[in-house]
This record gives C-alpha cells, sequence and structure tokens, in this order.
C-alpha cells in the first residue's frame, strides 16, 4: 500500500514488522503481532494516527493526510495483524469520548503500587484520546494517559467501585507533589512557600474547550476558608514536528484583599539564569527539562505569561508573580519523552508553535 510505505515504513518497515530504517530509542511497533496499546479499534487506531502519541516517536498525521487517507491506513494497520486477532468492542460500562471532551467524577485508583487512592477524582477525556487524571478534594493534575478513556461498574451501586481509567500513563506528576501550584509570595506570612490549596467549584464545556474552575484558598479547602484567587484551567493536546503532548492555560485572579501568589511550574534545570526567557508577542516563556532533586525528567516543558509581571526561579519551580487585585493568563506545554538540543531551530519552533502570539 502505497499510502503506509510513504508515511509509516520509515519506522514501521515496509511490511509493519517494525524493521523500519529509521533508528529510534526502541524498535517501533510490528503491526503483524496486533494488540495495540492504544486501542485495538479502527476508531482508535485513526485517533493514535491523527494526533500521535505522548512519550513516544509516534507523530500526529492530521495535517499532512486526509481523514479518509487516515481510516485507510487505519484499516490496513489492523489487517495487517493475526487473522484471528480480536478487535475489542467497548463494554456497555466503557465510556466513549468521540466529538467532545467528557467529564467523569468518582473514586481513583492508584496509579502505581503502593500510592494513595483518591476518593474524589476527576478525569476529562478528549477526541484525541487523552485523559487528564485529576484529583478534586484539593485540586491537582496527577496524570495524563493515552488511549480509551474510562471503564466505570458504580452505575448500579453507591459510587464505592473505583474508576477505570483505559488509558497509558505518558506523564505524571513528580513524586515530590504535583506541578502547576500557587504560593504565597510574601515571605513575611506564615503561609509563605506552602501550596495554596485548592477547591473545585464547577466544570463546564465552552464550546470544544474543557474548563474545570476552583478557589485557591489561604487556609483551607472548607468552604468558608478565605479565597485567594479564582482559577480557571483548561487543557487541550498539542502536537508539533518535535513530538506529541499536551497544553494546560490558566486563568488567575488574585483578589484585592489577599498576598501576592507565585504561579509555578515544577523546576526546570537550566531554564532559569544559564538560558535566557524569550520574549514574543506581548508574552515570556522559560523552558527546558524539569529535574526532580539532581535527576533530569525524560521531558520538555515551557511556562509562559504576560510581559510585565516578575518572575519566580527556585526550588519549587519557575513561573510569575502575581499582585493582589490583578488577572493573569498562564499556560504550561509539556512533551512527554522528548528532549530537546537548547536553544536549536526545533526548539525555538516548538515555542512559537506552543505559544503564538496572542
Amino acid at each position: 500500500m502505497a499510502l503506509f510505505v510513504a508515511n509509516c515504513a520509515q519506522c514501521h518497515g515496509e511490511k509493519g514488522d517494525g524493521e523500519g530504517v529509521t533508528q529510534l530509542d526502541r524498535k517501533a511497533r510490528s503491526f503483524l503481532d496486533g494488540g495495540f496499546s492504544y486501542g485495538n479499534t479502527p476508531d482508535a487506531l485513526f485517533r493514535s494516527i491523527t494526533h500521535g502519541i505522548p512519550g513516544t516517536p509516534m507523530p500526529g498525521f492530521e495535517k499532512p493526510l486526509s481523514e479518509a487517507q487516515r481510516r485507510e491506513l487505519a484499516a490496513y494497520v489492523i489487517a495487517l495483524g493475526p487473522a484471528d486477532q480480536i478487535v475489542v468492542d467497548p463494554k456497555d460500562s466503557e465510556i466513549v469520548v468521540r466529538d467532545r471532551p467528557v467529564f467523569v467524577r468518582g473514586k481513583l485508583p492508584s496509579i502505581a503500587e503502593g500510592e494513595p487512592e483518591w476518593p474524589r477524582g476527576l478525569l476529562v477525556g478528549l477526541p484525541e484520546g487523552l485523559t487528564f487524571e485529576y484529583r478534586a478534594d484539593d485540586v491537582q493534575l496527577l496524570a495524563v494517559r493515552a488511549g480509551r478513556f474510562v471503564n466505570r461498574q458504580d452505575w448500579g451501586g453507591r459510587g464505592g467501585d473505583p474508576l477505570e481509567p483505559l488509558g497509558k500513563v505518558v506523564w505524571r506528576a513528580r513524586a515530590a507533589g504535583p506541578s502547576s501550584l500557587l504560593y504565597v509570595a510574601d515571605t513575611q506570612l506564615e503561609s509563605a512557600g506552602k501550596p495554596l490549596p485548592c477547591r473545585l467549584r464547577v466544570t463546564q464545556l465552552d464550546g470544544a474547550t474543557p474548563w474545570i474552575a476552583y478557589d485557591a484558598r489561604l487556609a483551607g479547602v472548607e468552604r468558608d476558608a478565605p479565597r485567594a484567587a479564582g482559577v480557571r484551567e483548561s487543557v487541550r493536546a498539542f502536537t508539533c514536528d518535535a513530538g506529541t503532548g499536551f497544553v494546560r492555560e490558566f486563568e488567575v485572579e488574585v483578589e484585592p484583599g489577599a498576598p501576592a501568589l507565585e504561579f509555578v511550574e515544577q523546576p526546570i534545570a537550566g531554564a532559569f539564569g544559564l538560558r535566557s526567557p524569550r520574549h514574543e508577542g506581548g508574552q515570556i516563556a522559560m523552558w527546558g527539562t524539569p529535574a526532580f532533586g539532581s535527576e533530569p525528567l525524560p521531558d520538555w516543558v515551557a511556562i509562559a505569561g504576560p510581559e510585565g509581571i516578575p518572575q519566580v526561579g527556585g526550588p519549587r519551580g519557575v513561573g510569575f508573580v502575581i499582585a493582589p487585585g490583578t488577572q493573569a493568563r498562564l499556560r504550561v506545554c509539556v512533551l512527554p519523552g522528548v528532549r530537546l538540543a537548547p536553544d536549536s531551530d526545533e526548539e525555538r519552533a516548538v515555542l512559537r508553535a506552543a505559544f503564538p502570539t496572542p
């Protein structure tokens, strides 16, 4: 098939056996074996071909190929597999994301052995095949998954059974705590340096954009705790030549009587003080490879905010200081499993794509 040879054979081989000519960190999947990690249905394969797979070299083909071509490729790839392979159909209890994002709340299982379950959780599923897994009692992004959405088995009970996220984890918050947090900036206050707890208010769809609204509170998540800031957060898939990932966008409004707040992303090795922030189109961006302790993580991360507000960098991370009574729109871009050469043309192209001029 000429379409397969032209677009897929470089990595997956002309026969689909994974013996392509492109040198990869790990061998590409052999389609002859069947059993795909991110879904075995025509729709799941179409989604992977369209949007790529975060954390892998698999790019998206939404722009270079038409929808008909991508569906033709999905059917061809399935046909390469064993004649008796089972194409998994969604169960009655499986929730499938189609043409618009879906919110599901419920108990979340632990992401890995020995880690906690979360009695109050929130999943945001995107049509591109990404699932954002949040703790909902104190809003924090725990993980991002790729593949099918969620199996819900508590329809007939009282919600005691945990949700079953079906996608594969492609990104997760570092062990020391979640990323993208608000802190009190004033070092004279007792709460300085501690992340502000965030109480979920509402989830909503604005067209095709999912939004999570929550309040950052000075004392705790109780209803009567003083509010320091209102936050709206949206998520979207992000695909570029360097790889596939996601973008989180935040609208933060700090209360007039609250202290100044720091909004920081996880520590980025070499991003602050060693690599100059980029100014473009009224925005300023800081970027690099996140670090946990002295060890860099296998991701590329960037954070952008409006020019004119102070920047901050330190052990907690890099970000911006938002003054009382002001608003700021901030964006975080993550490419899981991607390393970019510092200040290269490729890195600059990713920054332009992730943070276009408003």
